[in-house]
């Protein structure tokens, strides 16, 4: 998982982004869907409503963490690097590229510790 911390308009912010530029993408047949968007529209199906109600209740002047997928963090910068972002989204797209560029692959994953 990457952890990134983030204030809840953050969040909200990066749900805002996938639902928006993921509209409709679940009516295109699934030959013509980039993977990128198969991970995206996945992950997106994960938020329900009371998570959102949830971070949208925190306090708007702290930072929390949030992590998410290694492969969804990937892909949504992937996506976010090639369209047009307002503010708000740029300022998210820069905590998630220094949460990559920062990312280390825990220990545990680089060698088979126990087998």
């Amino acid at each position: 998982m990457l952890t990134l911390k983030l204030y809840p308009i953050d969040v909200l912010v990066m749900i805002g982004y996938l639902r928006a530029n993921l509209n409709g993408q679940d009516q295109v047949p699934l030959v013509h869907k980039s993977v990128n968007t198969l991970v995206l529209l996945n992950y997106l199906k994960s938020w329900k409503t009371l998570k959102m109600i949830s971070w949208s209740q925190r306090r708007a002047d702290k930072l929390y963490s949030f992590s998410m997928p290694e492969v969804v963090a990937k892909a949504l910068y992937l996506d976010m690097l090639s369209m047009v972002l307002t503010s708000h989204q740029q300022l998210f797209l820069g905590k998630l590229d220094h949460a990559i560029v920062n990312y280390q692959i825990p220990i545990t994953q680089m060698y088979n510790i126990g087998e």
